[in-house]
């Protein structure tokens, strides 16, 4: 992975037609509007959420990076990301890629990318690369960011000391729970505990993977681990040895979309009934929700 990331910080040397963008070991810098920055100090370190911090400054001016997880891979920045870049400047104008900017300045949001290249078997040292455009709270003011490196920057002995968890082996974790859940009736003694798995099974894939969307989100509010009870605004798979398997999804509006294996979706009005009422109703009738 280091002989990676060598690489991609030899094509950045030759990026740029000879521009002069410095590299030591180790090291936290890049391009500010174009001119050559390097922190004279940087740590990084994970919360208690799991999120990589790496922060550093020159003077004055100080520049974090934060990443959903620690995990080897690539984090996008701006709008609604759980991912963010900032940057405070000698005239401690705060910038963040979390901020718009205003229309007189440009039409085009704030955006970047983290992307951590290498995570130290030892827990101690994480290097990658980033870029940004971040935009200060007022969004009259912009600062950008290229060519970022950061390399085998230490992490401090005051982060967390959790195993960081891939995305990939999260996502392994969360069907096979899903699995168990899927096949455990709501009855079951067990129901609760594998459920309450199954929730956090999620949630570490929520801080390994991110969820931009808020899909995964979206399952953990609609589970129900005391007792089973079908939530209001969830989705919820039936299916029986008649029936192939069918996902009802209440819009809370009256209306519930209904998808089945292969084919596309409907909208379909619930006439008076509630969403857990229907399903309830599917259950009498003979098929299995989840």
């Amino acid at each position: 992975m280091k002989k990676l990331f060598l690489f991609i910080v030899s094509a950045l040397f030759m990026v740029g037609c000879g521009e002069d963008l410095e590299f030591n070991t180790p090291a936290l810098q890049g391009k500010k509007d174009s001119a050559f920055w390097r922190a004279d100090y940087y740590t990084a370190e994970i919360n208690g959420s799991g999120q990589l911090i790496i922060s550093g400054g020159r003077g004055s001016e100080s520049i974090v990076l934060k990443t959903q997880s620690a995990s080897v891979g690539s984090y996008l920045l701006g709008e609604g990301s759980s991912s963010e870049a900032t940057f405070v400047s000698t005239q401690d104008i705060a910038y963040s890629t979390n901020n718009e900017p205003d229309p007189i300045i440009q039409i085009y949001p704030a955006d970047g990318e983290i992307v951590i290249t290498d995570y130290s078997e030892s827990g101690n040292a994480v290097s990658g690369t980033f870029w940004f455009n971040a935009f200060s709270e007022s969004g009259l003011n912009k600062v950008n960011f290229s060519q970022g490196v950061f390399y085998e920057v230490p992490i401090s002995s005051g982060g967390s000391s959790a195993v960081v968890v891939s995305c990939d082996d999260a996502v392994a974790a969360s069907a096979a729970a899903l699995l168990v859940y899927q096949a455990t009736d709501v009855t079951s003694s067990d129901y609760a505990s594998v459920c309450s798995a199954y929730e956090a099974a999620l949630t570490q894939q929520i801080t390994s993977c991110g969820d931009d969307t808020g899909v995964l989100q979206g399952i953990i509010d609609g589970l129900n681990c005391a007792d089973g009870t079908v939530v209001t605004g969830t989705c919820q798979t039936c299916s029986s040895s008649v029936v192939p398997e069918t996902e009802y999804c209440d819009n809370q509006d009256g209306t519930m979309t209904v998808t089945v294996t292969g084919f596309p979706s409907n909208t379909v009005d619930l006439q008076g009934v509630s969403f857990e009422d229907y399903i309830s109703g599917l259950e009498t009738s003979g098929m299995t929700c989840n």
